[in-house]
């Protein structure tokens, strides 16, 4: 399988959805709307390549 079929099922969801039905959250941008604090209670795994979490305390979190 190639990357590109790979990377072709993963989406886009709404802020809005239960983020504790996905494995992970993945923030690669930073914007000062999205509510992390929300992000990081909610999801059980976040990888933040932006350090929007900065200030945020907890074990869900990778940094990259």
């Amino acid at each position: 399988m190639n990357a590109a079929h790979t990377f072709a099922r993963r989406h886009a969801v709404s802020l809005l959805a239960d983020l504790g039905q996905y494995d992970c959250v993945l923030i690669v941008t930073d914007h000062s709307t999205y509510d992390y604090p929300r992000i990081v209670r909610d999801a059980p795994l976040v990888v933040d390549t932006r350090n929007a979490t900065k200030g945020i305390d907890s074990p869900k979190i990778v940094s990259c």
